[in-house]
């Protein structure tokens, strides 16, 4: 398995560590809803 750190670089991935788990979660589903199109309370649930 490839490291985060490889594929998006060392300061981009070390850089989102200050981040809360619900703004974390929150960067998760908007990037997954630009690709996928579902309801974001669902998408929550799934992740949860």
């Amino acid at each position: 398995m490839t490291p985060p750190e490889y594929i998006w670089g060392y300061k981009h991935v070390t850089g989102r560590y200050k981040e809360s788990p619900e703004e974390s979660l929150n960067a998760i589903v908007k990037q997954i809803r630009k690709h996928f199109d579902c309801d974001e309370n669902t998408l929550k649930k799934f992740l949860k």
